[in-house]
Formats: C-alpha cells, sequence, structure tokens
C-alpha cells in the first residue's frame, strides 16, 4: 500500500522516536486497526474491489447528481462482481 507507506515514513523522524504518545498511535493506526483486515486473507482481486466499492461510495458534496449515480452505479457493479466471485469459492 503506496499510501501507508507514505503516512508512516512521516512518523520515521527522530523528534517521534522517544515520543510516546505518537509511538501508540502508530500502533493503533498501522497495527491494531489491520489485525481484523488482515485475517479476512483477501485475495488481490478482492482488495481491489473492495477499495473500488469504497471510494465509489464516498461521494463529495461538491458533485452533480449525475455524478453521484455514476458512482453508485460504479459501486453497485463492483459490489456484484465481488459477490460472485465469493459465490464461486
Amino acid at each position: 500500500m503506496p499510501n501507508q507507506a507514505l503516512v508512516r515514513n512521516a512518523f520515521k523522524a527522530n523528534i517521534y522516536k522517544e515520543d510516546a504518545t505518537i509511538n501508540k498511535f502508530k500502533k493503533k493506526l498501522f497495527v491494531d486497526s489491520m489485525e481484523p483486515f488482515n485475517r479476512l486473507q483477501l485475495s488481490k482481486e478482492e482488495f481491489v474491489l473492495l477499495r473500488a466499492i469504497i471510494f465509489s461510495h464516498f461521494v463529495s458534496t461538491g458533485l452533480s447528481q449525475y455524478g453521484r449515480q455514476l458512482l453508485l452505479t460504479e459501486a453497485e457493479k463492483y459490489s456484484d462482481i465481488l459477490m460472485k466471485m465469493l459465490q464461486v469459492f
């Protein structure tokens, strides 16, 4: 996950190494929050579809009604694909 790596690198500065609050936050952000997700053991395809579904549901208030509907349609399409994949296994 490239985005996670960038965020994690932001906390590698020497000024943060001894900060207990920052270290506790890093553990919650990068370890504790990911444990339930990692237990799912998603394939790459499942992971990509899940991200597409999530990002399609984040509708900005600046989008037109047409744009919101387009994102909803895409989210439903990705959801259908994921459901079909899971039914095969």
